[in-house]
C-alpha cells in the first residue's frame, strides 16, 4: 500500500515533503498575556489539573486518549495545537529477526562463564543479537490560528478534569465568554471537539495539519480536511546509524490518515490551500479521526494493511447524525464507569483551587499537599485508561503520547521493568479491563517467542527479551553485531521477559478467581514459558540449576579487588582482559532465579487447580527443588549475582535483585525475615536517587518493608518540579533530574512508567495483599494519618472500603466477589465477632497460599551472621464470606 490517495470523491490539494500551511505559533507570545484566573471565587469539586495560562512546550500540554487515538493540547489562546497520535503508528513491519548463530554461540558463552572469562561471554554474545526494534511515531499536529483581540483577556483557565476525561479551556474577552471542549471518545473512535461563545459570529479560525512526514491533503467538502502520510519504514536506533530516517512510497511502511470534519456549525466553514477554515460562528463541533494500515502484528502493513481511509471514513459516518451532548454522554459514562471503580481521600481538598504548577512548586519547598498526590494517584489511573483499552494497543514507554519520529528509546515496550510496571497499578486500583491489552501483547511474544526460542537457542516453549514492539520482535535486539559502540550484553542478554510478563497473567487470576481465564488465557502462555526456561536451566558447579549466559538488566558486576583478594591489574591480566574489570554476563543472577522460581510455582499451583498434566507438574517440582537458592553476601545485603560482587557504593536506577521483594512476593517481612532484612540493606546501599521509574519502584520496594516514612520521602522526590523552560541546573534537581513537569507527567525525559510505578506505590502504602493476608494500612505515613479509600481490589476478589483516623481504621467494608476466607491484617486488634476470628496457621484461601518461599544461603564472611529484619505487632483474623456477600466490619 503507497502514500497515493483514493481519489474518488475527493479534491486533491498538493503533496508536500514535510510541513504545509503558514498558522504563526509563536508561543512566547501567548505567555507575555499574564493571563490569571480569579479561583478564590471558584471553589473546586472535580479531580482535575488545571493552569492559568497556556502551554509553551509539549511537556506542559495535557492528554487526552481512547486507548488508540492521543492528543496533547497545549490550550493556546490565538494558536490552539492538538499534537496527535495513533497507537498502531510505528515504523517497520514484521521480519525475520531471529539469528541462528546465536544457538552456536550458546555453548562457548557457556563455557566462556564457567571457565570465569567473563570478558570473552560478553563478546561473543554480540554474535547472537537480533536488530533493533521498531519505533513509535507521532501522527503529527493539528493547528487552530484564531481570530481574537488580545487586548481584556482574563479568566483564563487551562484543564483536564480526570474524572470524565475532558479538556476544557475556557477565558473571557470583554463581555464574550468562550469555551473549547474536547474528549476522545472509546465508544465512538473519535477525538470530538466543541467550541463555543456567547455572542453570535465570534468564533473565527483557520485549521491546518503539520507533518514532519512526506505527506498529502485533500478535502472531501467544504468542511473536511484530511492528511494522508505514510511511517518510515525504517528507524534509526543510534545517532551514527548512517540511514536515519527512511521512507520507501511504494513499498513497507503504515499508511495512515488524519481527518478533521465540522460536525456541526452555525457559522460558514470553507477549505482553502489544504486548510480548513471557519467564520462568523458561535458553535462548532469537529471531529478528528486517526486510521492507519496496520492490520495486526504478523501482516505486512504497506502490502497487506487496511485501507485507513475506509476505516476513517467508517468512523465519521457512524458519528453523522449524533448531537454533541449524546456523543459527550456517551463517553463520559464509558469513562466514568471505570474511573468512578475506586477513590482515594487523604485531605486538602482546599487546595484544588491553586493552579497545579503552583501547588507543585509549593509542595517542592515544603508545604503538605495530600490532595496534590491523590490528584497525581487519580492521574495515573486516567492515564492508563485513556491508553490502554480492550482491544488497543498496550501502553508503551510514553503510553501512548509522543510527538517524535525518534523518541527516547523508540518509545517502545521495554519489557526489563517498564512494560510491567505500566500495569503494577491495574489491579489494586480496579482497573483490570485496562490489563487486557497487555494481555494481548504476551500473546503476541508467545506466537513469535516460540521461533526464537527454536532458532536461536534450540529450546522448547517461548522467550522474549527486554525490547520489543507492535510487530512482536522477541530476539534480542542489538544491530545484530554490526553496532560495535553501545551493544551491551548488559540490556540485550535477558531472555527473563517471558517470565516476568507470566507473572501478571497469574496475579489477574489471583485477583479475580477467574478459572476460565486461568484455562483458556493464562495457562498457555504461563505453559510455554515454563517449558523455555525447563530447558534453558542448566546444572551449574555447585549442581543448582542455573540461568546461563545470565545478567542484571543493565548493570554490570566488578570481579576485581572486593571478589578476589587480588589487585586489579593482575586480575584484568589473569583474564586476558584489558577493560575495567566490568563485564555484564555470568550465570545466576539472583533476579533471574526470583522470576523462574515464581513462575514455576505459579505452575504448579495452575496445574493443580485445573487437575491436568501431572507429568509436567513433577518436572517443574524437580527444576523448582533444584534452583540456585538467593545469597546473602558479605555485606549483609541480598546479592544481584552469581557471586559475592556486589559494590556498595553501586546506585544504579535498576534493582533488580528485589524483584523478589516487588513486584514479586518471594520476599516477605514476616515469612522470609533474612531475605526482608538483606532486602532492606541492599535497598540502603542503592540510595534514593535515580530515574523517576527507578524512585517510583523504591517507593513500592519501602512499602513492602513497612516503612512508610521512607516511602513517602521518596514520593515526595518523585514530585521535583521539571521546568522545561529553564535549563536544567543539576545541583538543585533531586535524583539525576527526576520529577514531574508541570502536567504532573513523569520525566525527563517523559516515561510514563513513573506515574504507574508512583500510584502502584500509594496504593502499595495503604493496602497490600501479596503474603498469606490483606494488610490494612501497612505502611501509612504520619501525614496521612486521616484517610479513606473506596473499590480498592485485594487478592481473592475482595473490594476494600475504608476510612481511618489518627492512623487507625475507622471504619471497614469488605465486599467479597467471589466468596472465599478474607483475612485480613491490622495494625491494631479488633473486637472478634460471629464473623471476625482471630487467624492462626495458613490462610485457608488457596488465592493466598505462600508456596514457593526458600530459606538464603548466606555468605561465611558476612560477621555475626545474617539478622532478621524487625517487624511491628500486627493482628490477623479470618472472615468467612460468600460471593456477593458485603460485610461492615466497622
Amino acid at each position: 500500500m503507497n502514500l497515493r490517495l483514493i481519489l474518488i470523491g475527493c479534491i486533491l490539494v498538493f503533496f508536500v515533503s514535510c510541513s504545509t500551511g503558514s498558522i504563526h505559533t509563536n508561543r512566547n507570545a501567548e505567555n507575555t498575556l499574564k493571563l490569571k484566573y480569579n479561583s478564590k471565587s471558584n471553589p473546586e469539586s472535580k479531580i482535575s489539573i488545571w493552569f492559568d495560562n497556556p502551554a509553551l512546550h509539549w511537556e506542559e500540554a495535557l492528554p487526552i486518549g481512547n486507548g488508540t487515538q492521543g492528543a496533547m493540547i497545549y490550550g493556546g489562546l490565538h494558536t490552539e495545537e492538538f499534537q496527535l497520535n495513533d497507537h498502531t503508528l510505528w515504523s517497520g513491519a514484521p521480519s525475520d529477526w531471529n539469528n541462528p548463530n546465536a544457538k552456536n554461540m550458546l555453548p562457548l558463552i557457556r563455557e566462556a562463564v564457567f571457565k570465569e572469562n567473563y570478558s570473552k561471554a560478553d563478546t561473543l554474545w554480540e554474535n547472537a543479537q537480533g536488530p533493533y526494534s521498531a519505533r513509535y511515531s507521532t501522527a503529527g499536529r493539528l493547528l487552530f490560528d484564531f481570530d481574537l483581540d488580545s487586548v481584556g483577556v482574563k479568566n483564563f483557565r487551562r484543564e483536564l478534569n480526570l474524572e470524565e476525561g475532558l479538556s476544557n479551556v475556557s477565558f473571557q474577552i470583554g463581555d464574550n465568554s468562550y469555551k473549547r471542549e474536547a474528549f476522545a471518545s472509546f465508544p465512538d473512535k473519535a477525538i470530538l471537539v466543541k467550541l463555543s461563545a456567547d455572542r453570535k459570529g465570534t468564533i473565527n479560525f483557520t485549521s491546518l495539519f503539520k507533518n514532519d512526514m512526506p505527506h498529502v491533503v485533500s478535502s472531501y467538502d467544504k468542511g473536511h480536511i484530511f492528511v494522508r502520510s505514510k511511517a518510515p519504514k525504517h528507524v534509526a536506533h543510534r545517532s551514527y546509524e548512517p540511514e536515519q530516517v527512511v521512507y520507501d512510497q511504494d513499498g513497507e511502511g503504515t499508511v495512515y490518515e488524519t481527518h478533521l470534519k465540522v460536525l456541526y456549525t452555525d457559522g460558514e466553514s470553507f477549505v482553502k490551500n489544504g486548510q480548513l477554515s471557519l467564520k462568523n460562528a458561535s458553535e462548532v463541533v469537529l471531529a478528528i479521526v486517526t486510521a492507519t494500515s496496520f492490520n495486526g502484528f504478523d501482516k505486512s502493513p504497506g502490502f497487506e494493511g487496511k485501507e485507513p481511509n475506509i476505516v476513517a471514513k467508517q468512523i465519521l459516518k457512524n458519528l453523522q447524525g449524533m448531537k454533541y451532548d449524546e456523543l459527550k454522554s456517551r463517553h463520559t459514562q464509558d469513562f466514568n464507569s471505570l474511573f468512578a471503580n475506586a477513590s482515594l481521600d487523604l485531605g486538602d481538598k482546599e487546595r484544588r483551587s491553586m493552579p497545579t504548577d503552583e501547588r507543585l512548586i509549593r509542595f517542592k519547598n515544603g508545604e503538605n499537599d495530600n490532595d496534590l498526590i491523590t490528584t497525581f494517584f487519580q492521574f495515573a489511573r486516567y492515564l492508563l485508561i485513556s491508553s490502554s483499552r480492550p482491544g488497543t494497543e498496550a501502553a508503551n514507554l510514553q503510553g501512548l503520547w509522543n510527538r517524535d519520529i525518534q523518541p527516547p528509546w523508540g518509545s517502545n515496550f521495554t519489557n526489563n521493568i517498564n512494560t510491567q510496571m505500566n500495569y503494577w497499578p491495574a489491579e489494586v486500583t480496579n482497573l483490570s479491563e485496562c490489563q487486557q491489552p497487555l494481555f494481548d501483547l504476551i500473546q503476541k511474544l508467545a506466537i513469535n517467542g516460540v521461533k526464537t526460542a527454536n532458532i536461536n537457542y534450540g529450546a522448547n516453549g517461548w522467550v522474549a527479551h527486554h525490547n520489543t514492539d507492535i510487530w512482536g520482535q522477541t530476539a534480542p535486539t542489538g544491530g545484530f553485531d554490526w553496532d560495535k559502540n553501545t551493544n551491551k550484553p548488559f540490556w540485550s542478554s535477558w531472555p527473563m521477559a517471558g517470565g516476568w510478563l507470566c507473572q501478571h497473567l497469574w496475579t489477574h487470576y489471583e485477583f479475580s478467581g477467574d478459572k476460565a481465564f486461568l484455562k483458556d488465557k493464562a495457562w498457555p502462555l504461563m505453559r510455554g514459558s515454563s517449558l523455555f526456561y525447563l530447558d534453558w536451566l542448566i546444572e551449574g558447579p555447585s549442581g543448582e540449576l542455573v540461568t546461563c549466559p545470565s545478567t542484571s538488566p543493565e548493570n554490570q558486576f566488578d570481579t576485581t579487588i572486593a571478589a578476589h583478594g587480588e589487585n586489579k591489574e593482575k586480575y584484568l591480566i589473569k583474564n586476558g582482559n584489558s577493560g575495567n574489570g566490568k563485564f555484564s554476563i555470568s550465570m545466576a543472577s539472583t533476579m533471574d532465579m526470583a522470576i523462574i522460581r515464581e513462575l514455576f510455582v505459579n505452575s504448579i499451583k495452575t496445574l493443580e487447580i485445573l487437575n491436568t498434566e501431572p507429568e509436567l507438574k513433577v518436572n517443574l517440582q524437580n527444576a523448582l527443588n533444584k534452583l540456585y537458592a538467593p545469597r546473602i553476601g558479605k555485606h549483609g545485603q541480598l546479592q544481584e549475582w552469581y557471586k559475592d560482587w556486589d559494590n556498595v557504593a553501586d546506585d544504579h536506577r535498576h534493582v533488580s535483585n528485589l524483584y523478589g521483594l516487588h513486584p514479586g512476593n518471594s520476599i516477605q517481612l514476616r515469612e522470609t525475615p533474612l531475605l526482608a532484612e538483606a532486602a532492606k540493606k541492599s535497598l540502603l546501599y542503592r540510595g534514593d536517587g535515580e530515574t523517576g521509574w527507578s524512585k517510583a519502584w523504591k517507593v513500592n520496594f519501602w512499602a513492602r518493608l513497612e516503612d512508610g516514612e521512607r516511602s513517602y520521602k521518596l514520593l515526595r522526590e518523585l514530585f521535583n518540579p521539571v521546568d522545561v523552560r529553564k535549563p536544567v541546573d543539576k545541583s538543585t534537581v533531586i535524583g539525576n533530574q527526576a520529577g514531574l513537569f508541570i502536567n504532573l507527567l513523569n520525566g525527563p525525559p517523559f516515561q510514563i512508567d513513573g506515574n504507574f510505578g508512583g500510584a502502584s506505590g500509594i496504593a502499595e502504602m495503604l493496602l497490600q495483599s501479596h503474603s498469606n493476608a490483606i494488610h490494612l494500612l501497612p505502611a501509612l505515613p504520619e501525614v496521612w494519618s486521616k484517610g479513606e479509600l473506596k473499590g480498592f481490589r485485594t487478592k481473592g476478589g475482595f473490594i476494600i472500603d475504608m476510612t481511618w483516623d489518627k492512623s487507625k481504621i475507622t471504619s471497614l467494608q469488605i465486599k467479597s466477589t467471589i466468596g472465599g476466607n478474607c483475612r485480613i491484617r491490622v495494625n491494631n486488634p479488633l473486637a472478634e465477632t460471629s464473623k471476625l476470628k482471630l487467624a492462626s496457621g495458613q490462610n485457608p484461601n488457596i488465592l493466598f497460599d505462600n508456596l514457593g518461599l526458600v530459606n538464603p544461603v548466606i555468605a561465611e564472611e558476612l560477621k555475626g551472621g545474617a539478622q532478621p529484619v524487625a517487624v511491628s505487632k500486627v493482628y490477623e483474623y479470618d472472615i468467612p464470606t460468600e460471593s456477593g456477600e458485603t460485610i461492615k466490619i466497622l
